[in-house]
């Protein structure tokens, strides 16, 4: 916690390197792994039913796939139909990223008949207080199951989200006895983001709408909130979406996984995006991964802020670092954050044209010690303003001498000699500290007006792309 803070260093990569580095904390294979119904990893207090027709023979606790313990299955009490609910509830502990489920019907050693064609998915995470139904990215909420009593059928998830708990509900059509053992797959939810609030996106040209589409909070006019979405799955846009095989030469269009918003709609304004985190965290980096298409009217955001806060309300001197124009279509834009530490995080990404596509945020950081005091955290915040400051000036480190490192007293002097010395030794010291200041502050002026010059040259500064009149993508 008392590492030396380092310069801010905006990193940009790209292509194959940008995925990988997204990679390690998403649904690749490290994120498709059985959270454990069939190895009994997940115990049997942690699965329940809302009925069981026998509940020692056909309970909860012998839902577990590719098992034959006692009955074979977890069998509802009721029949199923459209009209009929019941489900199995499995209890993670804690919050995972669900990216995947299994199904299967009740073998029985040969004797079962009953399996659910198809099952709504629910899920509950603490920030939310409720159960939500899952949905895939066409709106769709029913999820296909079995068609026989042996073979499991994996389900993989299209937009994966964090729970904590889960359940499964059968559905029928038609009235009928079901049984059903399961299993799930993801990872521990180990980011540490509790909600993230962002503007919706907005409309593309054709009519397609570039909104965060698994998005579980609450939509609220122009706002969402309270929830967690497709930008913090894992998942990975393309920059290039497949055509529809016909060869029919159809207008370029984003992916679905983009979130996009236009330049028009926020006035030239940056887009703010605030997370809040499950508590105190040590932040090493944030990673945003955009689209970079010049030729279609989207770039990655020219400059982007980064603010941090302990309490929501008093946020630190923002962070500001400029983005150049990647070489390649797709970029993994990482800042730095120097192990600083924080609750709240406000992003703002700046229009450089008159399209902004993020498909993936990542936060590198980890839980302070629970130990550690609100005063120590307190203090150990507010020592963070005069070095962003800092940073954000000269973008480097002015070392500075620290309270436990004080020098030493000097003896005063016992005769006249050393009095006048003394006096000599001052005045000294004050004029080369005035110097030292004025020096200080003649380098903050040459710099920023090189800046302005840069910005100048370049043809116009970050965020100053106009709103009116805005370039369309082309067709």
């Amino acid at each position: 916690m008392s590492r030396r803070r380092q310069p801010g260093v905006l990193l940009l990569l790209t292509g194959a390197v940008a995925a990988a580095a997204l990679r390690h904390q998403g649904p690749p294979a490290s994120c498709h792994v059985a959270l454990g119904m069939e190895e009994g990893r997940i115990p049997d207090s942690a699965v329940s039913a809302s009925s069981s027709y026998e509940p020692k023979s056909v309970g909860p606790q012998n839902a577990r796939i590719r098992q034959e313990k006692n009955g074979g299955a977890w069998c509802p009490k009721a029949q199923i139909s459209s009209e009929v609910q019941e489900f199995l509830e499995v209890d993670l502990g804690r919050a995972h990223l669900i990216t995947a489920t299994e199904t299967q019907g009740r073998f029985g050693n040969g004797q079962g008949q009953e399996y659910a064609e198809s099952f709504h998915l629910l899920y509950w995470r603490d920030a939310l207080q409720r159960w939500v139904i899952y949905r895939d990215s066409s709106g769709r909420k029913l999820m296909s199951g079995n068609r026989n009593t042996y073979l499991a059928v994996r389900q993989q998830l299209e937009l994966p989200f964090v729970a904590s708990r889960v359940r499964f509900m059968p559905y029928s059509q038609h009235t009928r006895t079901v049984c059903m053992r399961v299993e799930l797959y993801g990872c521990p939810w180990t980011q540490g983001i509790f909600s993230y609030v962002t503007p919706k996106g907005d409309r593309w040209s054709d009519g397609q709408q570039l909104e965060d589409l698994s998005y579980d909070g609450v939509r609220d006019g122009r706002f969402v909130a309270a929830g967690l979405g497709q930008l913090v799955d894992g998942r990975i846009a393309p920059a290039n979406p497949e055509d529809d095989g016909a060869g029919r030469g159809l207008a370029w269009r984003p992916d679905w996984r983009w979130v996009g918003w236009h330049n028009a709609t926020h006035q030239g304004q940056p887009v703010d995006v605030d997370l809040e985190l499950d508590g105190p965290r040590e932040l090493t980096a944030i990673q945003i991964h955009a689209l970079h298409k010049p030729e279609h009217g989207i770039q990655v955001f020219c400059e982007v802020s980064v603010q941090l806060s302990l309490d929501g309300r008093h946020f630190q001197p923002a962070l500001r670092r400029p983005t150049p124009a990647p070489a390649e279509a797709t970029v993994n834009v990482s800042v730095p954050l120097q192990q600083r530490v924080a609750r709240f995080v406000r992003l703002q990404l700046h229009f450089a044209d008159a399209w902004l596509l993020v498909s993936e945020l990542a936060l590198d950081s980890m839980p302070v010690p629970r130990n550690v005091s609100q005063l120590y955290l307190e203090q150990m915040f507010y020592q963070q303003d005069s070095a962003l400051e800092e940073i954000n000036t000269l973008d480097s480190e002015i070392p500075t001498e620290k309270p436990a490192q004080k020098r030493k007293e000097i003896a005063p002097a016992t005769n006249a000699t050393g009095s006048q010395q003394a006096y000599v030794g001052l005045v000294a010291g004050g004029l080369a500290s005035l110097m030292l200041l004025a020096l200080a502050g003649a380098a903050v002026v040459v710099v920023r007006r090189g800046r302005q010059k840069v910005a100048l040259l370049a043809g116009k500064p970050c965020g100053g792309f106009t709103a009116a009149p805005v370039r369309r993508p082309r067709r």
